[in-house]
């Protein structure tokens, strides 16, 4: 899949149907379908996109589709994984909701969290949880299974 190297060329609406045609990511890398449902992209080494599918986003379900995604990949339980990203259109799809999140947040220039109160939102870029802990929101909500 070497033609898709220019994703720049290519309107988010192409690029959303081979990823809903071909379950293949531009980058030749499969898509991963999370626990939840969420689909989940590796856009390089330490760059992660979760792509929520509902229309309905729970900030939670994206920690519980990186977690997920980390476990499956053998990554250590107690690996942090940081909120790159603030929810936004995808970077592959261009979908309306998804999150982006980093394995190594210095490489990956994303900043310290800011919080006086030493309280952050659930998906406040800096934000951080150990696979163990982001994986483990996946029991906290129901599930729809069809």
């Amino acid at each position: 899949m070497k033609h898709f190297t220019h994703t720049t060329r290519l309107s988010a609406f192409c690029l959303a149907a081979v990823v809903a045609t071909t379950g293949v990511a531009p980058a030749g890398e499969p898509v991963f379908r999370a626990i939840n449902s969420y689909h989940v992209i590796p856009l390089s080494d330490t760059l992660i996109e979760v792509i929520e599918r509902h229309g309905d986003p729970n900030r939670e379900e994206y920690w519980c589709a990186v977690g997920d995604y980390l476990r499956r990949h053998r990554v250590p339980w107690n690996t942090k994984v940081y909120v790159a990203s603030e929810i936004q259109h995808s970077q592959v799809t261009g979908s309306r909701d998804a999150v982006v999140f980093s394995l190594d947040p210095d490489a990956d220039g994303v900043p310290p969290l800011k919080s006086k109160s030493g309280y952050s939102g659930i998906l406040d870029v800096g934000s951080e949880r150990r696979v163990s802990n982001a994986f483990a929101t996946c029991g906290r909500t129901p599930r729809l299974r069809f």
